[in-house]
C-alpha cells in the first residue's frame, strides 16, 4: 500500500523539525518512495504586540515557504466544525494519510475520514501517561528521568487514546529544561514518524491499543495556567522549585513577589556543594523562613543570591522586573536588596 501523498498538520519547532526529517528522507530515498507530495496546514496567522500591530506566523510555516510547499490555514478557532475548514479540493482523493504534530485542534471525524490511511500523531510522552497538551513540561515538573515519544493513530473521539504504532523512550538528564528537551524528543519522533511511514501496512498491523489496568492512575498532562507559575515557597522543596524552572521558566516564566513588585526568576540552579560560595550555606541553621532571600560578598561578586524553600537552598542568578530587562544577581543586590536593608530580604 503506498501512503506517499501526506498532509501535514503542524505549528511549532517539534512539528518544524519533523517536517524537515520526513523532507531529507524523501530526498535521500528519491522516486517518491516515501514522499510524492506533501502540503501544509497550520494555524493562521495572528496580531500580536502593543495595538495588535505585529503579525505573527507559526514556525512551520517559515519551513513549508522555504521549500516550496503549500501551505493551508486551519480556521482561527480550535473546535470550529469541518464546513470551516478551508482544504484543498477534493483531498480526499488527493492525500493517502494525515500527520499531525504539536497542532494543537482536533480533527473533525469528518477529515480524519478523508484519508485512505486515516492520519497519525507523534506525542512526546510514552502513552498512556501525560495525555495532553504540555507533556514534556509535566515530566520536567514532575522530576521524572524517562520520557519518550509516541507515534499513534489520530482517533475521532478524543485526543491521544489511539492505538500506538510505534514508541521509544529517552532519558531525562538533570540539567535538560523545556527547550532541550524538546528538541531531543523532536529528533526521536520525527525518526518514528520516517520509520511508520516507511512501512505502514506492517506498523497498523503491528499496532497495540494503550493499556490502562483497572487501579492505574493516569498522569494527565493539561495546558499549564498563570497561576501555575507562580512559586510557593512554603509549599516546594529545592528540587520543585528548580524542576519547576525546568518545565516552564523558559515559555511562561516562574514568578515571586518582593515588596509588592512581581519577579520573573530568570536563571535558578540547584545548590552545588562543590562551590565555595554554596558551601556556606551549609553554616545556617534551618531556622529561616520560607522565601527568605540571602547573600554575602562571595555570592554578590559572583552573582548570585540564594532563597529558602521548604527544604533546602534554591540558587537565583538572573532576574527581570516588569517591563525592564534581565538584570544577573549582583545588579539585584546592589540595586534592590541593599536599598532595603531595614526590611527582610524575603520573597513572597
Amino acid at each position: 500500500m503506498s501512503i506517499s501523498r501526506i498532509l501535514f498538520f503542524g505549528s511549532d519547532s517539534i512539528s518544524s523539525t519533523c517536517l524537515k526529517t520526513i523532507l531529507e528522507a524523501k530526498n535521500k530515498l528519491g522516486n517518491g518512495k516515501l514522499v510524492q507530495n506533501i502540503d501544509i496546514v497550520c494555524p493562521p496567522a495572528r496580531k500580536t504586540g502593543r495595538g495588535l500591530k505585529k503579525t505573527a506566523y507559526s514556525p512551520i510555516r517559515a519551513v513549508a515557504e522555504h521549500h516550496g510547499i503549500t501551505c493551508y490555514d486551519a480556521p482561527a478557532k480550535q473546535k470550529e466544525p469541518f464546513s470551516k475548514w478551508i482544504l484543498p479540493k477534493d483531498f480526499d482523493q488527493k492525500y493517502d494519510i494525515g500527520v499531525v504534530v504539536s497542532f494543537g485542534y482536533f480533527l473533525p471525524k469528518e477529515l480524519i475520514r478523508g484519508f485512505k490511511c486515516g492520519a497519525i500523531n507523534l506525542h512526546p510522552s510514552i502513552l498512556p501517561k501525560y495525555r495532553g497538551a504540555a507533556p514534556i513540561q509535566h515530566a520536567l515538573i514532575n522530576g521524572d528521568v524517562e520520557t519518550g515519544v509516541s507515534i499513534i493513530k489520530v482517533d475521532e473521539t478524543a485526543f491521544d487514546v489511539g492505538g500506538i504504532l510505534s514508541q521509544s523512550t529517552f532519558p531525562i538528564r538533570i540539567d535538560d529544561t523545556f527547550s532541550s528537551l524538546a528538541a531531543s524528543l523532536a529528533v526521536l519522533g520525527s525518526e518514528q514518524v520516517v520509520s511508520v511511514l516507511q512501512d505502514f501496512p506492517s506498523a497498523e498491523r503491528n499496532m497495540k491499543q494503550q493499556v490502562v489496568l483497572p487501579g492505574d492512575k493516569i498522569l494527565n498532562a493539561p495546558k499549564l495556567k498563570a497561576q501555575d507559575t507562580i512559586i510557593r515557597w512554603s509549599e516546594l522543596s529545592s528540587r520543585q522549585v528548580y524542576n519547576l524552572w525546568r518545565g516552564i521558566g523558559e515559555q511562561m516564566g516562574v514568578f515571586t513577589h518582593l515588596a509588592s513588585k512581581r519577579i520573573r526568576l530568570m536563571r535558578v540552579e540547584l545548590i552545588d556543594e562543590n562551590n565555595a560560595s554554596d558551601q556556606a550555606l551549609t553554616q545556617l541553621n534551618d531556622s529561616y523562613s520560607s522565601g527568605y532571600i540571602y547573600y554575602d560578598k562571595r555570592s554578590a561578586r559572583e552573582g548570585c543570591v540564594y532563597v529558602k524553600c521548604k527544604e533546602g537552598w534554591i540558587k537565583c542568578t538572573s532576574f527581570k522586573f516588569n517591563g525592564r530587562k534581565e538584570i544577573d544577581g549582583t545588579s539585584f543586590i546592589n540595586g534592590f536588596l541593599k536599598q532595603r536593608q531595614a526590611d527582610i530580604p524575603r520573597f513572597e
